[in-house]
């Protein structure tokens, strides 16, 4: 009941009573018509959560079932810089909006109060959009227009702990998200990307713990305090595991633990050939540590020994590509990054309505099946596209006694259709962080 009043709670200020104060505020809406704020947001929104490729005649068929009958034309003219600011807005409005659910009870997850995992992915936009949002410009695959989704996801309680857009070409480890708190005992997890020692530092002065890779270069001591070459150390050990107290950074010196798992033979093949082909792009030379370390996988945490072993914390970080997983079923589901349209404000307003769409998305997910860890995410999210429909009925009409029932259905249908198979072979994410004995597989 309590994840029912917080998605009711959650849709009513979003999709209403923000939408509409916003509408005025900005512009959007300057003499009620038709349309209000509410019913013009809840129609992108739910037209494009419905289908990612909502043509013109399927969103005014939205409106309408929105309660605002407009013609496809009259939609159309909506597409303005005052309508994206007012969907940015909501954006961040929806992102401190508390939704959760019953936590996962995975035997490794339940060792902390929160497992963050933090990751970004980059969306390209119109050239024309370059001055809000500049991008790299033809770097790592973007144009010169692009904006970067920041994302905390909490493997505990599947909610968005965080999410902020930022420029394309910001990298990850100046975004302003990774100096928020964490509850005292949160694990985070990050990927090379946002490995900064001076912030592994900050987190376990607060009492956080975190599990990272360790960058190429980074300054390393035994506990005598002596320099270690870490890849010529690791490459000296005889065993394929290797858990061992170190020193990180050459300021913070910062005491952790050095995890190492020594990776089979393809695994050095396939990062060897990635590393050959990025610093080819990139015009640079590969250096012999960095193809040293292409022959182990190895993280720096600060859980004690006694609460995680070196085998359950290569399966956490594992876990990872859960973040992964879920910006993939943004963009391939929910079609984040694709628009039918070439007018660059109608491909930003478009961006923010399905942003929008997904975190109502995972509203509904939190509501009708996150607790359930052979739930499929990616089969689940499916089946939550296909009922907003009759989702946008439900809000449009403020019909929130009729919620419960909704979600019931979903809970039902999600039992039925939207399950994970139990695998011996290559056991599934949750299976491996529920019986961490069944898997020891190499983070590739």
């Amino acid at each position: 009941m309590i994840e029912l009043n917080q998605l009711a709670t959650a849709l009513k200020t979003l999709l209403t009573e923000k939408a509409d104060e916003l509408a005025h505020a900005l512009g959007v809406i300057k003499r009620q018509r038709v349309f209000t704020g509410g019913s013009l947001v809840q129609t992108l929104v739910f037209a494009w959560l419905n289908q990612p490729e909502a043509t013109g005649d399927q969103r005014a068929q939205m409106a309408a079932r929105c309660q605002a009958p407009v013609t496809e034309q009259a939609l159309d003219r909506r597409f303005t810089p005052p309508l994206a600011a007012l969907l940015r807005r909501l954006i961040e409005t929806g992102v401190g909006l508390l939704v959760t659910a019953r936590p996962r009870v995975a035997t490794l997850l339940r060792r902390f109060p929160a497992v963050v995992l933090q990751d970004s992915t980059v969306v390209s936009l119109p050239e024309a959009l370059k001055e809000q949002w500049p991008g790299c410009g033809g770097s790592n695959g973007q144009t010169a227009a692009a904006v970067k989704v920041q994302v905390r996801f909490d493997l505990v309680s599947g909610g968005l702990r965080g999410l902020r857009l930022e420029p394309g070409k910001q990298p990850d480890q100046a975004t302003p998200l990774a100096g928020e708190a964490l509850p005292a005992g949160a694990l985070r997890i990050a990927d090379l990307g946002d490995f900064d020692v001076g912030r592994l530092a900050a987190l376990d002065r607060d009492g956080v713990f975190f599990l990272s890779r360790i960058q190429v270069g980074t300054a390393a001591f035994d506990e005598r305090g002596q320099r270690l070459d870490v890849w010529k150390w690791l490459g000296r050990q005889k065993g394929d595991v290797v858990d061992c107290p170190i020193r990180l950074g050459a300021e913070d010196r910062l005491g952790c633990r050095l995890v190492a798992l020594r990776c089979p033979p393809e695994v050095v093949r396939k990062r060897r050939r990635r590393l050959r082909r990025e610093a080819k792009k990139k015009g640079r030379p590969i250096s012999a540590a960095q193809s040293e370390a292409c022959t182990w996988t190895v993280l720096v945490t600060n859980v004690p020994v006694g609460s995680l072993s070196a085998e359950e914390a290569l399966i956490l970080y594992g876990a990872r590509w859960q973040v992964e997983l879920l910006f993939k079923a943004w963009k391939g589901g929910n079609q984040l990054a694709r628009s039918r349209a070439a007018e660059p404000i109608r491909v930003l307003c478009e961006f923010y309505a399905k942003l929008l769409g997904v975190l109502v998305q995972q509203w509904l997910l939190l509501s009708s099946g996150w607790s359930d860890p052979a739930r499929s995410l990616r089969k689940a999210a499916r089946w939550l596209r296909q009922s907003a429909y009759q989702l946008a009925g439900l809000v449009s009409r403020r019909q929130w006694d009729r919620l419960g029932a909704y979600v019931e259905d979903l809970r039902r249908e999600l039992l039925k259709t939207a399950r994970i198979s139990r695998r011996r072979k290559k056991p599934s994410t949750y299976q491996s962080l529920d019986s961490p004995g069944l898997v020891n597989c190499p983070i590739t």
